[in-house]
């Protein structure tokens, strides 16, 4: 019999790779009780985030684009949220089945799930 010891060192190493995604928004919607408070606390959100990242700081008021940035983010968490499996499906440009009651063909437009 040919019996071939193999040395511990020499064996062949397998390699795995998990990757988890997962989503968590940074705005927690249920602690706003009006849609306005929630916009204008995004609104600073990313305008704290643009001061911290440019030398040049904006100490004015908001803009009207920034409170656009903002409510499209707040659409596209809430629908993240709602349709995350729906909006996966577009993104790979898979069909997903359609609910018989709605005939609507979703799309993307500009980020927003429409």
């Amino acid at each position: 019999m040919n019996t071939k010891k193999i040395l511990p060192e020499a064996r062949r190493q397998g390699a795995e790779f998990i990757h988890i995604s997962t989503h968590k928004s940074v705005i927690d919607f249920s602690r706003f009780s009006s849609y306005r408070k929630l916009l204008r606390t995004a609104s600073w959100i990313f305008h704290f985030i643009a001061n911290t990242r440019s030398h040049i700081r904006n100490t004015h008021e908001f803009t009207s684009l920034e409170f656009e940035n903002a409510r499209n983010y707040l659409i596209r968490e809430s629908q993240r949220n709602s349709f995350l499996d729906e909006m996966r499906a577009l993104e790979n440009n898979h069909l997903f089945q359609r609910n018989q009651n709605f005939d609507l063909i979703p799309f993307f437009k500009m980020d927003l799930y429409v």
